[in-house]
């Protein structure tokens, strides 16, 4: 994990603001979310200079290389992390996702095009839920899936339990937490699916994929 715009104030005009909090590896919530609270925002939004820092974290580790960059507008340090983006995919095969919180209509093309040239996916986020949502889809999306289960309240994405039972019985096959969206990967087949929510509240359901669901 590492943060962008937390070192120094606006007013110093510091772009080369980028701080790792914990190294490329298992995550360690507990360690992650303390670390996250001793630090806030406050300074530029270094982008491009934040992805290059990411990218030589990455080369630590001889494993899949994806950055998800989460972002509430665009890089105000002159620089283009667009190009940033293209050169880390083209030359070392590092996917970047973003998701953009909150961000205006004028910045959105800015931070898409990061996603677009990085091979990885652009997500939008207005409220804590649907950065929960985002967050959960961002992180499943380079797995390979063939079915996925969408559930929202008026628009809002839902978390929900899912259990997934072989096609007419009581057979359990797997349990996922979902954010409001969940990407699975399941032999070809028929299968049953109980949706569960805390509470007891009308949602809609989307269900997508080549096999038969219900």
């Amino acid at each position: 994990a590492r943060l962008f715009g937390s070192i120094s104030p606006l007013e110093d005009n510091r772009c080369e603001d980028s701080l790792l909090l914990t190294e490329p590896g298992p995550l360690d919530i507990q360690t992650l979310r303390k670390k996250l609270g001793e630090n806030r925002a406050q300074g530029k939004s270094p982008l491009a200079f934040a992805l290059q820092k990411a990218a030589e974290d990455l080369r630590k580790r001889n494993e899949d290389r994806v950055i998800l960059l989460l972002a509430d507008g665009r890089d105000n340090c002159g620089e283009d992390p667009c190009q940033t983006a293209r050169q880390l995919y083209q030359t070392e095969k590092i996917i970047i996702h973003v998701i953009g919180f909150d961000i205006t209509q004028e910045d959105e093309p800015h931070l898409k095009c990061i996603a677009e040239n990085a091979n990885g996916v652009f997500l939008l986020a207005r409220t804590g839920e649907e950065l929960l949502s985002g967050l959960d889809e961002a992180l499943r999306s380079t797995i390979p899936y063939n079915l996925r289960v969408k559930t929202l309240v008026g628009g809002t994405p839902l978390p929900v339990k899912l259990t997934i039972y072989k096609a007419g019985t009581q057979q359990s096959l797997r349990v996922e937490e979902s954010f409001g969206i969940a990407l699975l990967r399941l032999p070809s087949g028929s299968y049953d699916i109980l949706v569960e929510y805390a509470d007891s509240i009308a949602a809609d359901i989307y269900v997508t994929g080549p096999g038969r669901t219900r």
